[in-house]
């Protein structure tokens, strides 16, 4: 869809709202149980990736107005006497908890026949998702008014609907020999999820420094900790923890490197070498030439460290999240930091 496409379809909505007179508006509703099929083997990842309606269950209420199917973007709607009810926001800032029940009866609905049996293996329909799309009658596709060419106001409009509600089913609430109703909540409201899904803080970096998700590490000397991650070809040391130059502390031009520490190897300084520990690599700089202990002898040795800050990242990735991998070739990509910081209303 164009943009000039959605903005034509947004005024129409917004004068059909405002209009005396009205259009009908039109509720047509989405239940997709694929998720819930994959995770009990009902379904494989690969059937719901090559059968986009596997699982994807759509239908409307509108009975009085459509006794028969919907068409809306090409999808079928079948008819079917449900009752969804409760979607309205209140001005008491709580998220509304919709109800939507569904007869036991099959009405010769093919659809409904075929839930019910996917109901019948995974057991119950919480934790579905519910989607709830509006939009007015006048824009549904023209494959509905077919033999109906004057209908007042007939304007197709697939792009013209309101935004989507997504809802998830949270639990049955009334089960009887004629209907199953369920309660349902937003995605926001969801019992047992919190949001977000982990601390949003503006400064401070939280991954493990040339670990998962910070993956500041040598192409070559990747492990498991990293995945399938894809790595530099070169990771070099570059600070300590108050983000200080090493090359600048110790001042030498460049740092090289001697691999894994070998207590029988001389090391002069600028050198710098890792220890390796529960997959991680832990990078050391000497300080002088031929250190007597090994590190991570402070004396002798200066820990590549990374203060966690936004500006340590900008020291390995550049401050526009690229890395140098040679003197002459760039990496580029975004800044590795877990941190947020948007959420800080002063620049860093």
């Amino acid at each position: 869809m164009l943009k000039t496409q959605a903005e034509t379809s947004i005024k129409k909505l917004q004068s059909e709202v405002a209009s005396l007179s009205p259009n009908s508006l039109i509720n047509l509703f989405i239940i997709d149980v694929a998720d819930i099929g994959i995770s009990l083997g009902i379904f494989n990842q690969k059937d719901v990736d090559n059968k986009p309606n596997l699982g994807i269950f759509r239908f409307h209420n509108n009975i009085k107005l459509f006794n028969s199917s919907i068409y809306w973007q090409g999808n079928e709607f079948i008819a079917l006497p449900a009752d969804a009810q409760g979607f309205e926001y209140t001005g008491e800032g709580k998220l509304p908890t919709p109800k939507f029940g569904i007869t036991v009866s099959d009405e010769g609905a093919a659809e409904l026949t075929r839930l019910k049996n996917y109901l019948l293996q995974i057991g119950d329909l919480v934790g579905a998702k519910f989607t709830r799309i509006r939009t007015f009658a006048k824009y549904l596709d023209a494959q509905n008014f077919i033999n109906e060419i004057s209908f007042n106001g007939y304007d197709p409009d697939p792009n013209a609907e309101f935004p989507r509600e997504v809802y998830f089913f949270d639990r049955k609430s009334k089960e009887d020999k004629n209907t199953i109703e369920y309660e349902l909540a937003s995605i926001l409201d969801v019992e047992g999820i919190r949001l977000p899904g982990r601390l949003v803080i503006a400064n401070i970096c939280m991954f493990q420094y040339r670990g998962e998700g910070c993956v500041y590490e040598f192409k070559d000397r990747k492990t498991t900790i990293h995945g399938d991650a894809t790595l530099p070809l070169g990771a070099p040391p570059v600070a300590n923890e108050r983000d200080e130059l090493i090359t600048e502390i110790l001042g030498v031009a460049e740092l090289i490197d001697r691999g894994e520490y070998d207590k029988g190897t001389i090391y002069l300084k600028g050198h710098y070498v890792f220890i390796q520990k529960n997959n991680l690599k832990y990078y050391f700089v000497s300080k002088n030439d031929n250190p007597t202990n090994p590190p991570p002898d402070k004396n002798y040795w200066i820990a590549d460290s990374c203060s966690r800050f936004v500006k340590g990242c900008k020291l390995r990735w550049g401050t526009k999240g690229s890395v140098v991998v040679s003197t002459t070739s760039l990496v580029k990509g975004q800044l590795k930091t877990s941190s947020f910081p948007a959420t800080n209303k002063l620049l860093q």
